[in-house]
């Protein structure tokens, strides 16, 4: 009785196995006309707009060449839950390869562009900063990436290094104007307070916020500098107004 117990439990587990892999297959089978269809057509966009930019094949369409190839294998055996995954990878593929080709081909030469205007800028006014090495390393790996065929990480990097740059030298554009109306504010409060004689308790506090902001401008956190130096224009010609305010009704 135990044999032919234990012989009916492995029927009886094999049978739900079965019914089971049934069941997955169905439901896979719902998927790869689907998936069969969007990566049919996702390839087919891919096809028809790499050759407008002289290319034939890159590594990551090779890879998913090779994952088509093994789906149609599946396909041929009715293999449904094997072969779904794999043109959803496809399709996905093809998709991302087209919009980084086309995303790459923008953005390389806005950020070509965009790098020698912030280089130019930055030597013009004696600007060092850890962003111009940063930046550089990564434009140099994006145009290995590209020229190697990997558009992917190459298309996304170029886009974002456009932004990034354009960025960085409008904050120091903005930074030197802040910088300059700060100075003269300075300038105009130092001269007033020179000439009375006088003392507040707030000048060795804007004082040191003002060298550290010219810190931070020449090590390039333009954007931090900016800040400070809109904030010390605004209280150096606080201080120079309410002071000439208070002198004026004394007197």
């Amino acid at each position: 009785q135990t044999k032919a117990y234990k012989e009916s439990l492995a029927v009886y587990q094999e049978a739900v196995a079965g019914y089971e892999d049934l069941l997955r297959q169905a439901d896979a089978s719902e998927n790869v006309a689907r998936y069969k269809a969007a990566s049919a057509h996702e390839r087919s966009i891919w096809q028809s707009t790499a050759p407008k930019y002289d290319i034939k094949s890159i590594p990551a369409t090779d890879l998913l060449e090779k994952d088509l190839t093994a789906a149609t294998e599946f396909l041929s055996k009715e293999a449904f839950a094997d072969a779904a995954p794999l043109l959803e990878k496809v399709a996905v593929g093809y998709a991302a390869a087209t919009k980084s080709l086309i995303a790459g081909a923008e953005f390389k030469p806005k950020a070509t562009k965009a790098k020698a205007s912030w280089l130019a800028y930055a030597k013009s006014k004696g600007l060092q900063t850890k962003f111009t090495d940063e930046y550089g390393a990564r434009f140099d790996k994006a145009e290995q990436q590209w020229g190697s065929g990997d558009l992917v990480p190459a298309g996304v990097e170029y886009q974002a290094l456009f932004e990034q740059y354009s960025e960085l030298e409008n904050a120091s554009r903005n930074a030197g104007e802040f910088r300059a109306r700060a100075s003269k504010a300075k300038t105009a409060w130092e001269a007033f307070r020179s000439q009375r004689g006088l003392k507040h308790k707030l000048n060795e506090q804007y004082a040191g916020q003002f060298a550290k902001a010219e810190a931070d401008f020449k090590a390039g956190e333009v954007v931090g500098a900016a800040k400070s130096f809109a904030y010390l224009e605004f209280g150096y010609k606080k201080i120079n107004a309410d002071t000439q305010q208070v002198l004026t009704a004394i007197n």
